[in-house]
């Protein structure tokens, strides 16, 4: 680029010099993980929405990318946390938006996750009547109401047996694990 400055014989003005310097400094490593940390405690919230977002966006993206015969969805975990950690308003606008715009984006989109949805934000409803209990507890009883309001929409479209018998089975102890191992600890960052 300075060759091409020098070509034509123009000079960089003044304003850009003190930036251009500050680019070739080690030190904006350092002010940019300030400026991330400050963001990060300030707003919270909004980046850990944002990360759990992706992060449902980014294995939807490459189950249906590489076309993965098993659905193993991670909207029903979150959603739960989300309900129990800010309501069930920001929940429903999350289950809405993660949960389809990776599938739109990838042109997997199928009936049958846009109808899962409904049971997911359902009984993320009816989490908040058990707020008082332990999300482990609530996490595997709900998984399991999950699993079998799965089974029964994917027996009535008339899916393929793997989506009917094996995907709820395979979500559901997925979902037990998550809510084992993870449930307490997002559940405690979230609440921070």
């Amino acid at each position: 680029m300075d060759n091409f400055r020098r070509k034509r014989g123009k000079r960089e003005p003044a304003f850009f010099r003190p930036i251009r310097q500050f680019l070739n400094t080690p030190i904006k490593y350092v002010i940019i993980a300030s400026g991330l940390i400050i963001f990060l405690l300030k707003f919270k919230d909004i980046f850990i929405l944002l990360f759990l977002g992706a992060l449902i966006m980014l294995v939807d993206y490459f189950l249906h990318r590489f076309r993965f015969p098993v659905h193993i969805d991670l909207l029903f975990f979150v959603s739960i946390l989300i309900v129990r950690a800010y309501g069930f308003k920001t929940s429903l606008i999350f289950c809405l938006v993660a949960g389809n715009l990776a599938e739109l984006l990838t042109g997997g989109f199928e009936v049958s996750d846009m109808i899962s949805i409904i049971p997911i934000i359902f009984l993320g409803y009816l989490s908040l009547f058990f707020s008082n209990y332990s999300i482990v507890v609530v996490g595997i009883l709900f998984s399991f109401l999950f699993a079998i309001l799965e089974f029964f929409i994917a027996s009535m479209l008339n899916l393929l047996p793997h989506k009917r018998y094996i995907e709820p089975m395979v979500v559901l102890f997925f979902n037990i694990i998550l809510f084992i191992n993870l449930g307490e600890f997002f559940v405690r960052i979230m609440s921070l």
